[in-house]
Formats: C-alpha cells, structure tokens, sequence
C-alpha cells in the first residue's frame, strides 16, 4: 500500500516534494533520494502509518486512547507531542523519526 502524505506546512503553498508512503513487508517512507526504514519507536512507526492509512483530521485524544491506551492521560499526550514533534522536525531536516 502507498499513500502520498503531505506536511501541514505545504497546505497553502504548491508542494513539489511529497512522502512516499509504503506499508506493505514493514514501513518504509521515501522522497527523492531520501529513504526511511527505521523510526525512533515501533509507536512512532505505527503511528505514521495509521496517519498515512487514515488521511483525516485525528483528535489528540482518539490518537492517545489508540497508541497508548494504557497511561496516563498526560503520559500519552506527552508521548503524542514527542512523536509530533519529531515529525515536525524531520520535514525540512534530518530525520527525527529514525534511529542513526
């Protein structure tokens, strides 16, 4: 399965550069050059290929009660902003999201 994902910061500007999103045989993100076979956590992993999957406005707490529906409300949102922020942050950078 392969899903064309885009950041939120392209939604007004034209996007030239979109994620090539593969999740069939493990996760495996792709644009031009740059491929991404390995994340920081398997909750990161599978976090992005539910968001991919499912390309919609997602509720923080839909999103906390699927990924970590065994802590703490505040646990799992912290958790949320983590896995966000690292997403934030590989879209003009290096990946956050993989391991080195």
């Amino acid at each position: 399965m392969k899903a064309q994902v885009k950041g939120a910061s392209n939604l007004l500007k034209p996007v030239t550069a979109l994620w090539c999103v593969e999740m069939f045989g493990g996760l495996r993100l792709q644009r031009g050059e740059t491929t991404v076979l390995r994340f920081r956590t398997r909750q990161t992993a599978a976090l992005l290929a539910y968001l991919a999957y499912f390309p919609r406005p997602h509720s923080r707490e839909s999103l906390v009660e699927q990924f970590w529906p065994d802590s703490a409300t505040d646990k799992g949102r912290n958790n949320l902003r983590v896995c966000n922020g690292a997403a934030t942050a590989s879209r003009n950078g290096p990946c956050a999201l993989c391991r080195p």
